[in-house]
């Protein structure tokens, strides 16, 4: 008999083996599951556009490789061979089971069709064999035995005779086996495949694929793939999904941020918190807000954050003989959302440079801090209306001007070099909301 065909088919039975395996620890885990969950099947999750090629050959050439038929993918599916886009004819495949056991990898396509599909097919085996090797290696033993005594080989048990499932991990270790290594280099540091470990760069780290850990470096970190731990450095950080932290001058992720994003300029689909002067989130909450407030300023400023804060980017202008006519100003919010669908509260910080004649403050301009707390309601879904208290602080070096709200000005005690105001005030506006 062929070698390689009878691998395969070693291959497709030990592929077999594991699914009945993770069903059963699947069904295990199950408060009385339906007959469905119980059954030892590969579900196949291609992500639409992730390779290039029609999904229907895609499909057929992992099948005819592993010799075993797919099925879509179901919330009870016990074990799931997943394929999604990750770059210019890069693919990401894993093998995830219920019993917690995660293995992947990441391949770049050929651009000719057939071998494109064959290189699809043969990664797929790839995946299943490290699952599946200590249960090929006993049965090529055994085949081998077989065929030294001239016996013929057993027919493989059904899925019912399957041994028993592997013990479940406890709570707390790594769900697929994960060396801790570290890594350091003089100038750039280059992983070309699965980091696991802590990476050290005077000038950069570079990871082709994703990193469990972290990355410090002098200048740069980009990892290809996810992100699971934290990044810094001092210039730029990038990843493709964040599950931790990014510190830099520059962060950026082609998808959601899990964590923390703390720079000058914050890039992300969405994020549950990025602390900067610019943060940009592709997919999050994005407005237009309106408010005026007691001073007599009317400002207008673009909003954009994730589902539980947002930033400040506007402007702000009053008309008369008033000494200060112009503002501009930014801000970090915090976004509370209440039992009552059409009710939030916010928390927002924001902070005003005000002008005569719309040039940077100098001595004869000022800086005025805000903290507001403020109520809105949602009378249509895209538009609210709030309003609130607010505690203000202003400070400038022109002695002999009048605050904004026309508060006395109190000289520094100490240097006579500043004056200072601060008064309550109110705050009331609108938001209409673009995207959220």
């Amino acid at each position: 008999m062929n070698i390689a065909r009878t691998t395969r088919r070693l291959v497709a039975f030990a592929t077999s083996v594991l699914l009945a395996s993770s069903a059963r620890v699947h069904s295990a885990r199950a408060d009385a599951p339906p007959a469905e969950a119980q059954r030892a099947e590969l579900a196949l999750d291609i992500d639409p556009g992730a390779t290039g090629l029609e999904l229907a050959d895609v499909r057929a050439a992992i099948e005819r490789e592993l010799d075993l038929s797919t099925v879509a993918p179901t919330p009870s599916s016990a074990a799931v061979l997943s394929i999604r886009g990750v770059g210019d004819r890069r693919v990401a495949m894993s093998f995830r089971q219920s019993n917690g056991r995660h293995v992947e990898r990441e391949i770049t396509l050929p651009d000719e069709r057939e071998r494109a599909l064959e290189t699809i097919g043969l990664l797929a085996v790839n995946l299943v064999r490290n699952e599946a090797a200590d249960l090929v290696e006993a049965m090529l033993s055994k085949q081998h035995a077989d065929r030294a005594s001239h016996e013929v080989a057993p027919v493989p048990p059904e899925f019912d005779a399957a041994p028993a499932p592997p013990a479940i991990p406890p709570a707390g270790a790594e769900p697929t086996p994960c060396p801790r290594r570290f890594g350091f280099s003089p100038l750039v540091h280059k992983s070309s495949d699965f980091v696991c470990g802590t990476e050290f760069a005077v000038i950069g780290n570079i990871a082709e694929g994703s990193v469990h850990g972290s990355q410090f470096a002098g200048v740069f970190n980009i990892a290809r793939g996810d992100m699971n731990g934290v990044q810094f450095a001092p210039v730029f950080n990038e990843a493709r999904t964040v599950r931790g932290a990014q510190a830099g001058l520059v962060n950026t992720s082609s998808g959601a941020v899990r964590g923390l994003q703390i720079g000058l300029v914050n890039v992300a689909d969405d994020s549950d918190l990025s602390l900067g002067l610019v943060n940009i989130m592709r997919k999050g909450r994005v407005g237009v807000d309106a408010f005026a407030a007691e001073t007599g300023f009317s400002s207008i400023a673009l909003k954009n954050g994730g589902k539980h804060w947002h930033g400040f980017y506007g402007f702000s202008y009053r008309g008369g003989e008033e000494s200060l006519n112009y503002g501009y100003f930014i801000g970090l919010g915090a976004h509370v959302t209440t039992p009552v669908r059409f009710l939030y509260v916010d928390f927002d910080a924001l902070v005003f440079a005000l002008t005569k004649d719309g040039g940077f403050p100098d001595r004869k301009g000022g800086w005025l801090a805000e903290a507001r707390a403020v109520v809105g309601v949602h009378p249509v879904r895209f538009v609210s209306i709030y309003g609130g208290p607010t505690f203000n602080a202003y400070v400038t070096q022109d002695l002999a001007s009048e605050s904004p709200y026309r508060s006395r000005l109190v000289a520094s005690a100490e240097t006579r070099s500043l004056a200072y105001a601060r008064w309550p005030g109110f705050a009331i506006g609108m938001t209409v909301m673009l995207g959220d």
